[in-house]
């Protein structure tokens, strides 16, 4: 998914990268990258970036793609909402007390620093 690939694209530039997985495995498509179980809507996010220091960077991959969202089945609507709106929140609630930097943010920033240089 598209976890993998940005984690791939990290550690090709030769940035430290750990990940999260539901099953807390070893990825093969990722040799030498810590993975870490994490199960978004039941685990504690305050727990899996407990390592992380002031200035790392978080990058959020957790979502549910159209496909998989069911309009006619409400615990499938329900899962789409909490990964795809609630939890990104909380995760940048979490980030942004812990003093990391949240890659959305800093993209978005870097977005608006661009509009101006281009008036």
């Amino acid at each position: 998914m598209i976890g993998t690939g940005v984690a791939q694209s990290l550690q090709a530039a030769a940035v430290n990268v750990s990940v999260t997985s539901r099953s807390g495995l070893p990825l093969e498509r990722l040799p030498g990258v810590e993975v870490h179980k994490f199960k978004a809507k039941t685990d504690s996010i305050e727990t899996v970036v407990a390592s992380l220091k002031p200035g790392d960077f978080v990058i959020n991959c957790i979502g549910m793609v159209k496909s998989l969202i069911h309009d006619d089945e409400p615990e499938s609507c329900e899962a789409a909402f909490f990964l795809n709106s609630e939890f990104p929140s909380k995760l940048a609630a979490v980030a942004e007390a812990k003093g990391l930097k949240n890659a959305s943010k800093v993209l978005a920033e870097f977005r608006a620093e661009i509009a101006k240089l281009e008036k």
